[in-house]
Order: structure tokens, then sequence, then C-alpha cells
């Protein structure tokens, strides 16, 4: 089947507006989200065979690449609503195909892919319903759909940030004015049913790092590159001010020079299956 034309992004106001934006750092972070989180992903999709493979939302086509080099017999296709972040995508690799487009309106043709998931997506949509319906009608009969997303009031730490739990409080608002849902990950099961998926399981990944645990520092970078992702709009939206959102981050610091400091944190994740219905006669 063909790919239907791609939409131009700046037609349609389907999108919410990117809480953390497409700056240098912002593209650092996701490179290192990609490394903490890409392997347990990927086991958690379980490919066992050729198949075809649609990552909406792909980004920078980090865990797309991944995808295509452990499994060059799969095709791998992306599609991003951004074009900044697909200009810094890079591979080449002939089993991954990238295309800009929206999630809402996803450009390919109903029945085409075995198997499409979304991570860190959903939170950042206007409509997470319609993506997901978008989803199930891109796939095949018997399809799968795998998703992992945040319910970032799980963060917690020890010993406790007030000014860092705080200022995230104001985060979660802040990303509902800009049309997202930082919560979105509790409400999966939900919108798996309204979307028409069948065999729903649910399942979380944990992010539980002391100290001592390898993982830590660079788990601490990430949540304090999401702050400093946020910091224009939330001045900018008079949520939080600058020491608001200083303060904040000089505690998440000396919590990780604390020997005795650990984080827990969980991803959201739901799975489903398009069941086939033969039509009627």
């Amino acid at each position: 089947m063909q790919n239907k034309p791609a939409q131009n992004p700046e037609q349609t106001n389907e999108q919410a507006i990117y809480i953390h934006g497409t700056e240098s750092e912002e593209q650092e972070r996701l490179r290192l989200l990609n490394r903490l989180t890409n392997p347990a992903f990927i086991d958690f999709l379980n490919i066992n065979r050729s198949i075809k493979v649609l990552d909406v939302g792909c980004g920078l086509g980090i865990l797309a690449s991944e995808l295509a080099r452990q499994y060059p017999n799969c095709e791998i296709h992306g599609v991003e609503f951004s074009a900044e972040q697909l200009q810094e995508a890079q591979h080449n690799l002939p089993n991954v195909f990238l295309l800009q487009g929206d999630a809402h309106e996803l450009p390919y043709e109903a029945h085409t892919f075995d198997v499409v998931y979304c991570r860190y997506l959903l939170e950042h949509v206007k409509s997470p319903l319609k993506v997901l319906q978008e989803m199930y009608r891109v796939l095949k009969p018997y399809g799968r759909a795998f998703v992992q997303e945040n319910n970032i009031a799980m963060t917690v730490y020890d010993p406790d940030c007030p000014k860092f739990e705080e200022l995230w409080n104001k985060f979660i608002a802040l990303q509902t004015i800009l049309g997202g849902d930082g919560l979105i990950g509790k409400k999966l099961y939900r919108l798996f049913r309204e979307a028409g998926f069948k065999q729903i399981d649910l399942s979380i990944a944990p992010q539980a790092h002391g100290f001592e645990d390898v993982y830590f520092d660079d788990w601490m970078v990430n949540i304090i590159g999401n702050v400093e992702s946020a910091r224009q709009k939330l001045i900018e939206y008079n949520i939080a001010d600058t020491p608001e959102i200083n303060n904040a981050i000089q505690e998440l610091n000396r919590l990780r020079k604390n020997p005795n400091a650990s984080t827990i944190f969980y991803w959201n994740r739901a799975t489903g299956i398009k069941k086939y219905k033969p039509r009627a006669k």
C-alpha cells in the first residue's frame, strides 16, 4: 500500500504546544532519555519475526534506528510532527523510513502495520484518543499497539525536595495550559478501550535509583533538563518566577551529591490488539 501525502503540520491546530521546545539542550536531553529507556522498551515490544513497525512521534529517530539495527529484516517507519526533530535525525539504514506528519491524522493507509507504538507522545497532544484511534486504523487485523507514557505526579525523592515538588506541580499545570496532560499515563486503559482495542494489558516500567546506582545521576540530569526546558514558558505564562525555578534546580543538584539520596518513578504502559471484524454479508 502507498503512503498518503503528509499533511503540512503548519495547517493543523491539533498539536498542543510542546512544553520542552527543540533547542540543542533539549535534543541532548532526549538522547540521554533514549539511552536510559530504549533497551527496556525494545524488550517490551518483544519482536520475534519480520514485521512492519510504525513509531508515532519518532522524534530524533533514535529508537527507530536501534530497532532497525537489531531487526534488519523488519521495516521500521517513523512519523514526527516537528521538522526540527527530523532534521536532527541521523541514520543511513535501508529499513528505516521517517516522515513528517501529524499523529492525529497519520499519513498511512489503513491496515498497514503489524506493530504501532508511541512513547512520551500522548502527554503532548490535544487529543490522545484521536491519536490512538489513528494508531488503531493503521494497524493490520490482530496487530498490536504499544504505549509508554508519563504520570509525572509519581516522581518522588528521598530526602524530600519540597521546592522542586511545588515547582513540579506548576509544571503539570503549565502542560495542561499548553494543551497537554502530564498525568496521561494513568488514563491509558480507558483510552485504549475507547479507541477500540481489545485484550488490553497494563504494566509499569520502574525507574528506581539510589545514589550508588550507575543511572542515578543520569536520571537526575534528565529531570533537571525537564525543568530547564520549560523555564521560559513557566515564566511567560506567569506560573513560576526565576527564583522559584532556580531554587528547585539547586535543591535537585544538592540531592545529586547526597550519598543517601534515592528517586523512584515509573512509566505507565499499555498494549492492545486490533480485533478483526468480518464484513456483514
